[in-house]
């Protein structure tokens, strides 16, 4: 029998920067979490969401951008 296994989540670090990202794209926030229970005030570098949903997030921004985020939010971190 299967038991039902906790949500994997993680810390969105520097994924929070998708943010800035799609903002400097002239695309809300408000837009990319419509319908998903994340607060916009919730949504910061500390915050720990289910790995699912962030990936939800992440495709959404893509979709919105027309275009992956991976490259754009590691050129966002200016390491």
């Amino acid at each position: 029998m299967l038991t039902k296994q906790p949500l994997a989540v993680q810390r969105l670090g520097p994924v929070a920067a998708v943010a800035g990202l799609l903002r400097s794209h002239d695309v809300p926030l408000s837009d990319i979490l419509a319908g998903l229970p994340v607060p916009e005030a919730g949504f910061g570098a500390d915050t720990f969401l289910p790995i699912g949903l962030i990936a939800e997030i992440l495709d959404r921004s893509a979709a919105r951008l027309g275009q992956p985020v991976g490259l754009l939010l590691g050129k966002a971190q200016n390491h």
